[in-house]
């Protein structure tokens, strides 16, 4: 079985200004990994954007709040 590691195909990584330390595992890490969500299937007229994104801590993937470009993810 693959681990969570080999499965995600991060959309991009981020090098962050100072080690942190992860709430959930943790590990300190320096970078953030980027994961791309596309909106598949919706059985109503949504105002939701089509796509979004998540942002990962790199050992254990657990979803990290953060500001990309003005937006918070």
């Amino acid at each position: 079985m693959e681990s969570l590691a080999q499965v995600i195909d991060c959309e991009a990584e981020y090098q962050l200004e100072t080690a942190v330390k992860c709430n959930q595992c943790s590990q300190m890490f320096d970078t953030v990994q980027v994961i791309r969500l596309l909106r598949k299937k919706v059985n109503f007229t949504s105002a939701l954007p089509r796509r979004g994104y998540l942002v990962v801590c790199p050992n254990c993937h657990t979803v990290v709040p953060a500001v990309i470009g003005g937006r918070t993810v």
